[in-house]
């Protein structure tokens, strides 16, 4: 394996591995395990508009909708968390979109 093979394409993916591990376990230090699990319903929202920014999905209308049922279901069951905090739900979100 060359170093340019080497450096396109198991760099990239072992770094954004590394940072899910690292936003993901740092989430479970600041959240509840309750709100994580209500959290990774977005996994597929984030997996689809990534696909879209890198030009390997269509944005579709239908879909797009689905996709938006899903954010509003995870925001009615997110509502009634006391705890809430922006940062680490952040920290959260760039888990799953690595």
């Amino acid at each position: 394996m060359t170093f340019e093979i080497y450096a396109t394409c198991v760099i990239p993916i072992s770094a954004f591995f590394a940072s899910s591990l690292w936003f993901g376990n740092t989430a479970y230090l600041f959240i509840s395990v309750a709100f994580i699990q209500m959290l990774k319903a977005l996994m597929p929202v984030a997996t689809f508009l990534m696909a879209v920014i890198c030009g390997t999905d269509i944005l579709r209308c239908d879909v797009f909708l689905n996709m938006v049922m899903v954010s509003i279901g995870v925001v009615i069951s997110s509502y009634g968390e006391i705890h809430f905090n922006v940062w680490w739900h952040n920290l959260s979100s760039h888990r799953n979109i690595c």
